[in-house]
């Protein structure tokens, strides 16, 4: 599923020329600017090392559809989807998501054939954080029940869109 601010990817623009100004105060004390620079690693943005640069970190997982039992077909991507449902930590549903747009970044998530992958990119002051609410996904997600048709639904919605698509089905023979 995708978690972008657009479809192109993360926003881009003059709101974004000062990733600072996109951090909470939050942000900024809880995790020093020399811890989260030293935890980014390394920067994003464009190749002339011009306008914005992000922090960005990614999850592959070893399972994808072909994993799937025969009698629940879908499982996989139905727990890619579930996964952004909330944590032990950070229960609320839409954490994540809100989290990152609020910071100008984006993140998104794809189930493929053998492997699932997560990933996100946010403001540099934003990483550490961001860091913390994505690895709860994978360690303590709450899988709500109250949520589950709600993700059938938008798993359906995917499935009849890309239906039709010649690469989709390219890629399952």
């Amino acid at each position: 599923g995708k978690h972008c601010q657009d479809e192109k990817g993360c926003l881009d623009g003059p709101e974004l020329d000062n990733p600072l100004h996109l951090a909470s105060t939050t942000d900024t004390e809880e995790y020093p600017a020399a811890t989260v620079a030293s935890a980014a690693g390394g920067t994003g943005g464009r190749e002339d090392g011009g306008g914005v640069r992000l922090s960005a970190a990614a999850m592959a997982v070893g399972v994808g559809s072909f994993h799937d039992p025969e009698s629940v077909q879908g499982l996989a991507h139905y727990l890619e989807h579930m996964l952004f449902m909330g944590s032990d930590k950070y229960p609320d549903e839409n954490a994540y998501d809100s989290f990152i747009s609020s910071r100008g970044g984006c993140s998104n998530a794809m189930t493929e054939c053998e492997y699932t992958v997560y990933h996100f990119e946010v403001p540099p002051v934003s990483f550490a954080k961001t860091l913390d609410i994505f690895a709860q996904f994978f360690i303590s997600p709450l899988m709500r029940p109250d949520a589950s048709s709600c993700e059938l639904e938008a798993i359906v919605s995917e499935f009849n869109l890309s239906r039709g698509n010649d690469s989709t089905r390219w890629a399952q023979v």
